[in-house]
């Protein structure tokens, strides 16, 4: 079976978003869950572990790189076409046996989708709702209008 760049990509940002919750939710508030909320969430995701971007390497294994590219050559080949990436680089890192540049540059050209999709698909709302403030618990005596007192406590 090949690997699925799009769904490793979106599972490593809903891990990642689970991980960090506190500051997703800050970037969805400050950006009024708008248009910009992607494109930040995009950015930020950009430089961690996910794309391999800071280090140079997602997998930090030439061999498993060389794997999923290969997989993926489509991939690589839309990410020319869509001027993400010059033939120029692909072909040095191929002459290089860079995969793990390759790779990362897969997972970058994929990240603003994947972002995307989890957002609309229910991670984001999925979130929101397992960090969302905790409220009183309303099945409490208060809540049945016991008095304290009157209930001989």
């Amino acid at each position: 079976m090949a690997y699925d760049y799009l769904q490793a990509v979106r599972d490593d940002i809903a891990q990642e978003a689970e991980d960090d919750a506190d500051r997703v939710i800050e970037m969805y508030r400050d950006t009024e869950g708008g248009p910009r909320f992607e494109d930040d969430l995009t950015d930020w995701l950009r430089d961690t572990d996910i794309t391999g971007n800071l280090s140079g390497s997602h997998t930090f294994n030439s061999y498993e790189s060389q794997q999923y590219v290969n997989d993926n050559m489509d991939l690589l080949h839309e990410a020319i076409d869509d001027d993400y990436v010059s033939e120029e680089t692909v072909g040095r890192w191929f002459l290089d046996g860079n995969w793990e540049a390759m790779d990362v540059t897969i997972r970058e050209y994929v990240l603003p989708q994947a972002v995307h999709e989890w957002t609309v698909d229910g991670g984001l709302e999925d979130l929101l709702e397992d960090h969302a403030p905790q409220t009183p618990d309303a099945a409490g005596p208060a809540a049945h209008g016991a008095d304290m007192q009157g209930a001989g406590i």
